[in-house]
Protein backbone atom coordinates (compact mmCIF):
# COMPACT_ATOMS: atom_id res chain seq x y z
CA UNK A 1 0.00 0.00 0.00
CA UNK A 2 2.80 2.43 0.88
CA UNK A 3 4.46 1.72 -2.50
CA UNK A 4 1.22 2.57 -4.30
CA UNK A 5 0.99 5.94 -2.52
CA UNK A 6 4.53 6.81 -3.60
CA UNK A 7 3.83 5.92 -7.22
CA UNK A 8 0.51 7.75 -7.35
CA UNK A 9 1.97 11.16 -6.50
CA UNK A 10 2.22 10.43 -2.79
CA UNK A 11 -1.03 11.98 -1.53
CA UNK A 12 -0.69 10.35 1.91
CA UNK A 13 2.89 11.33 2.69
CA UNK A 14 3.79 13.05 5.91
CA UNK A 15 5.44 16.47 5.86
CA UNK A 16 8.81 14.83 6.56
CA UNK A 17 8.41 12.39 3.69
CA UNK A 18 7.42 15.22 1.32
CA UNK A 19 10.41 17.30 2.41
CA UNK A 20 12.68 14.31 1.97
CA UNK A 21 11.39 13.78 -1.58
CA UNK A 22 11.84 17.48 -2.45
CA UNK A 23 15.38 17.48 -1.07
CA UNK A 24 16.25 14.27 -2.87
CA UNK A 25 14.91 15.66 -6.17
CA UNK A 26 16.84 18.91 -5.71
CA UNK A 27 20.03 17.01 -4.95
CA UNK A 28 19.63 14.83 -8.03
CA UNK A 29 18.90 17.93 -10.15
CA UNK A 30 21.97 19.70 -8.74
CA UNK A 31 24.28 16.73 -9.30
CA UNK A 32 22.96 16.24 -12.84
CA UNK A 33 23.55 19.93 -13.62
CA UNK A 34 26.99 19.74 -12.01
CA UNK A 35 27.94 16.70 -14.09
CA UNK A 36 26.44 17.85 -17.39
CA UNK A 37 26.96 21.63 -17.29
CA UNK A 38 29.35 22.90 -14.63
CA UNK A 39 32.19 20.39 -14.98
CA UNK A 40 32.41 20.53 -18.80
CA UNK A 41 32.28 24.34 -18.80
CA UNK A 42 35.21 24.62 -16.39
CA UNK A 43 37.30 21.71 -17.71
CA UNK A 44 39.69 23.87 -19.78
CA UNK A 45 40.54 26.06 -16.79
CA UNK A 46 43.29 25.33 -14.28
CA UNK A 47 43.27 26.11 -10.59
CA UNK A 48 45.40 29.04 -9.37
CA UNK A 49 47.59 26.59 -7.45
CA UNK A 50 48.31 24.59 -10.60
CA UNK A 51 48.97 27.79 -12.54
CA UNK A 52 51.51 28.94 -9.94
CA UNK A 53 53.22 25.55 -9.84
CA UNK A 54 53.39 25.48 -13.64
CA UNK A 55 55.16 28.84 -13.58
CA UNK A 56 57.62 27.69 -10.92
CA UNK A 57 56.22 30.09 -8.34
CA UNK A 58 55.47 29.62 -4.67
CA UNK A 59 51.76 29.08 -4.10
CA UNK A 60 49.46 30.44 -1.43
CA UNK A 61 48.48 26.93 -0.33
CA UNK A 62 49.37 27.63 3.30
CA UNK A 63 46.96 30.56 3.48
CA UNK A 64 43.72 28.61 3.31
CA UNK A 65 44.50 24.90 3.55
CA UNK A 66 47.31 25.55 6.00
CA UNK A 67 44.95 27.59 8.15
CA UNK A 68 42.45 24.71 8.19
CA UNK A 69 45.20 22.34 9.33
CA UNK A 70 46.40 24.74 12.05
CA UNK A 71 42.90 25.47 13.35
CA UNK A 72 42.12 21.77 13.34
CA UNK A 73 45.18 21.07 15.47
CA UNK A 74 44.20 23.86 17.89
CA UNK A 75 40.81 22.24 18.38
CA UNK A 76 41.92 18.62 18.33
CA UNK A 77 40.36 17.92 14.93
CA UNK A 78 42.30 16.19 12.19
CA UNK A 79 42.16 17.53 8.66
CA UNK A 80 43.85 14.74 6.71
CA UNK A 81 42.83 15.88 3.23
CA UNK A 82 43.96 19.46 3.85
CA UNK A 83 47.20 18.22 5.41
CA UNK A 84 47.86 16.04 2.37
CA UNK A 85 47.15 18.91 -0.05
CA UNK A 86 49.50 21.23 1.83
CA UNK A 87 52.29 18.66 2.05
CA UNK A 88 52.03 17.65 -1.60
CA UNK A 89 52.01 21.27 -2.75
CA UNK A 90 54.96 22.22 -0.54
CA UNK A 91 56.81 19.17 -1.87
CA UNK A 92 56.10 20.24 -5.46
CA UNK A 93 57.22 23.80 -4.70
CA UNK A 94 60.57 22.69 -3.33
CA UNK A 95 63.52 23.04 -5.73
CA UNK A 96 64.50 19.41 -5.13
CA UNK A 97 61.11 18.02 -6.20
CA UNK A 98 61.06 15.97 -9.39
CA UNK A 99 58.96 17.09 -12.31
CA UNK A 100 58.84 19.84 -14.87
CA UNK A 101 59.31 23.44 -13.80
Amino acid sequence: MNVLRHRAGAPGLSAGEKLSRVCRNKIVDYLTCFRDVRIPSTAPRHSPILQELSRGRVTGIGFLNGAVVRKGREHGVSAPVNTCIVRLTYFRESPESPGER
